[in-house]
């Protein structure tokens, strides 16, 4: 060090400097800067080892002190040495040394958003007509300047078309605003259209969102959705598609399960699984011949029993969930023979369980009769043989 300017880069933040006091010894030790541009703060050891930390040191004049390289001496009136501090290179680098060796990336301020979209506002200067200007020039509430006007200003942006602003921070504040406005329309669009198709009571299908479709659906809104906004629209709907196909998947779940949980269900299930090689086959017989003689009679039944079952459960999907469950009982097991009909067999006779009443003791037996003749439960048996051709069905005048 040559300079005051010298000691003022070495006296960085985080330097240490060892001191030694010529007048008053037992306060000589090390001196580490934590602060401070006119005047150093730092924090110190004494030479009995005692810290403290609100150490204060003016920068000097160059005729009040001595520099002899590393070091800086402090004088005293009379021209005797008062106290040195010499810089410890070991212990801190120098200010510029820090700056370059620093890993750390310099801070970056905070990117104001209404000030980025302000640099994308339009100006626009609209004439004022002539019966414009002469009220205004009439007016005694306004100014000199506004008085004389031939025109103003008026401020758009890209993102928000057709909308003027009087200046251009609301104009850049709209655009700011917008994303969060469009994703509200986009929704409510969504939403119309989820309430125009998969919502619907009597028909809940989704559908295709095309142009087309898009177009007929909100041609009689107050604000049509524009096309630029369609694929947005497309992506809410499919959100609510899956939504709404999830409900209804953990809906139809907890149906099912109140079906199958019924004992002479659950029992149907049971038996199905310990069903012998040679039950099956006379299921298969016993079915095949009966199938022949009341297939249009279960058709009928089928479309009475389904719609009444729908009101008597109070639920659009009675009628599909008693064929679901009656499919599922009976075709859990794999078929050894699928081209054996066992299983559809066990099939009819769950829709006459869960049925129950709608059938009379008469109809009943269409869809039990080739279960109760092989299995039993209860019922008459027919005669059987391995030949299909030899099996009676004790209904057969039904």
């Amino acid at each position: 060090m040559r300079t005051i300017a010298d000691f003022r880069r070495a006296a960085v933040l985080g330097s240490v400097w060892q001191c030694t006091n010529h007048v008053h010894p037992h306060v000589s030790g090390e001196r580490r800067i934590t602060g401070g541009t006119k005047a150093l703060k730092y924090t110190g050891t004494k030479a009995d080892g005692t810290t403290f930390s609100n150490g204060r040191q003016d920068i000097p004049r160059r005729a009040d002190v001595r520099i002899d390289g590393d070091s800086i001496t402090w004088l005293q009136p009379d021209g005797s040495d008062g106290y040195t501090w010499t810089l410890v290179r070991d212990a801190a680098p120098a200010e510029d040394t820090t700056t370059e060796t620093s890993d750390t990336p310099p801070p970056t301020a905070a990117v104001d958003p209404v000030a980025v979209e302000a640099k994308r506002v339009i100006r626009h200067f609209q004439k004022l007509t002539s019966e414009q200007r002469a009220n205004r020039a009439a007016s005694h509430r306004l100014g000199p300047r506004q008085r004389t006007a031939v025109g103003e200003y008026f401020y758009t942006h890209p993102d928000v078309p057709g909308t003027s602003f009087e200046s251009r921070k609301r104009a850049a504040e709209a655009a700011v605003a917008e994303p969060g406005k469009r994703r509200k329309r986009v929704e409510a669009y969504a939403a119309k259209l989820a309430a125009e198709t998969i919502r619907d009571e009597d028909n809940p299908r989704p559908v295709d969102p095309t142009d087309d479709v898009l177009a007929k659906t909100f041609e009689h809104c107050t604000r049509p959705a524009p096309a630029d906004m369609y694929d947005e629209i497309r992506a809410a709907y499919a959100g609510f598609v899956a939504a709404w196909e999830d409900e209804r998947h953990e809906a139809a779940k907890a149906r099912y399960a109140a079906l199958m949980n019924r004992p002479d269900v659950a029992a149907v299930a049971a038996r199905l699984a310990t069903l012998t090689e040679r039950e099956r086959r006379h299921l298969d017989a016993a079915y095949r011949h009966h199938f022949r003689l009341y297939r249009t009679a279960q058709t009928e039944l089928t479309h009475r029993c389904g719609r009444a079952y729908s009101e008597q459960v109070g639920s659009k999907y009675g009628y599909r969930d008693v064929l679901h469950v009656a499919r599922q009982v009976a075709w859990a097991p794999p078929p050894s023979d699928p081209s054996m009909f066992d299983h559809n067999a066990a099939e009819d006779y769950v829709k006459a369980l869960l049925w129950g009443d709608l059938l009379t003791e008469d109809e009943r037996p269409v869809f039990t009769g080739p279960w109760l003749a092989v299995i039993g439960d209860g019922g008459p048996r027919a005669e059987l043989c391995e030949r299909t051709e030899a099996y009676v069905s004790p209904w057969a005048t039904v």
